[in-house]
């Protein structure tokens, strides 16, 4: 079985104690809210999902370090449709550095498994591409450009405001209520939210330099699973501008991560499993297409900065790939942000890994929440109880 350059790696089921690759604290707090975004993701009603993911903060906030949310949550949903697309939040961190800085971490949600828009529009629309200076107009990055998927979801994410302000104006009123405050903030987030926290940390570099306000604000990303946002322009411009406060955390075994640079497509992800677990032809088919769409647009992602999340085969449910994928998509990366974790971090984080699990299939299985196709939905449990 191919294991990211290893073989034979055995089976095993996720959330087993490992003393090894474990996540600094810190990276393993921002993993932590990352997946408290997923709270209620799969409620249709958006002030509970807001109020959802609030009270699964402050049920990890005290021996988790997690800290308050002071700005939103915000929840996007287009009208019309059922669930929401998109989420993020800010939250304060408990403590100060020593010269007085405030921490804060901006996290974004990742993907809704239920939302058909949200894969349609921010995650699989990247057959093209959208210049960086469209996006952001004062940047000096002119060669870099982003994926449709990526522009797209960064039109959303702009909007977002809570009390009237958006992200960006909350950052800025921070800094307008004391011209000698000096603010840390990571952006982080899991799968899109991934994607997410390296395009608007750019976007917000490029907007706080062109105010003048660069020395201000210590950006970095700590991101989880997020598919490759644009091409080498762009991977160039967040390896220069971010260096070493850049830390992409990727399992081998998950696609996502993968995406969508065209050699992983067309000769790794469909071998990624092998020999216990190959894709069936729908799925070769859908592989291969998205190859072809992605060919000559050179997606790629700063390698030099990727921190690899240990993983192995897990045992799923008729050597199904797919169900292989968001084993490995879903449940990897909690696991190693959860292995020091307080008894609080640990049971609301697999609470939400389970729910995820019995959502994950139906959008493109089904035709509504309740309506998977027998033979996944029996899938999906018996995946579930691995965890």
């Amino acid at each position: 079985m191919y294991t990211g350059g290893m073989r034979n790696t055995p089976k095993r089921p996720f959330f087993t104690e490992r003393k090894s690759g474990a996540m600094p604290p810190d990276d393993a707090r921002l993993a932590i809210l990352s997946y408290l975004s997923y709270a209620e993701c799969w409620n249709p009603n958006r002030e509970k999902v807001e109020r959802g993911v609030r009270e699964a903060v402050e049920r990890c906030a005290a021996d988790s370090g997690v800290g308050e949310i002071v700005w939103g949550p915000v929840a996007y949903r287009k009208k019309g449709l059922l669930l929401t697309d998109s989420l993020m939040f800010a939250a304060k961190i408990p403590g100060k550095d020593g010269d007085g800085t405030e921490r804060y971490a901006l996290v974004f949600r990742g993907t809704n498994p239920g939302s058909v828009t949200s894969w349609i529009f921010q995650d699989l629309a990247v057959s093209g591409m959208i210049p960086w200076t469209r996006r952001s107009p004062n940047t000096t990055h002119r060669d870099a450009w982003i994926s449709m998927a990526a522009d797209n979801a960064l039109d959303i994410h702009e909007t977002l405001a809570d009390g009237g302000k958006t992200a960006f104006q909350w950052l800025m009123g921070l800094l307008a209520a004391d011209s000698r405050k000096r603010v840390a903030l990571s952006l982080t987030g899991h799968s899109l939210g991934g994607l997410m926290s390296t395009a608007y940390a750019l976007y917000l570099r490029d907007e706080l330099a062109a105010a003048g306000l660069a020395k201000r604000v210590e950006l970095s990303v700590c991101a989880f699973a997020g598919p490759t946002a644009g091409n080498a322009a762009f991977s160039d411009a967040l390896e220069r501008e971010f260096g070493n406060a850049l830390a992409l955390y990727d399992n081998p075994l998950d696609i996502a991560p993968l995406a969508w640079e065209e050699r992983n497509l067309e000769s790794v992800m469909p071998v990624l499993y092998e020999p216990t677990i190959r894709p069936n032809g729908l799925q070769k088919e859908a592989l291969a297409s998205f190859a072809a769409a992605v060919r000559g647009l050179g997606y790629a992602k700063p390698a030099r900065r990727v921190r690899p999340v240990p993983s192995s085969i897990v045992e799923v449910p008729f050597n199904d790939y797919l169900l292989e994928a968001v084993a490995q998509h879903v449940a990897s990366y909690a696991e190693e942000a959860l292995r020091d974790a307080p008894e609080s971090a640990r049971a609301t984080v697999r609470a939400i890994v389970k729910k995820l699990l019995g959502v994950a299939q139906f959008a493109k299985f089904g035709t509504g929440p309740l309506s998977w196709i027998d033979s996944r939905k029996q899938k999906m449990r018996a995946l579930a109880k691995l965890f």
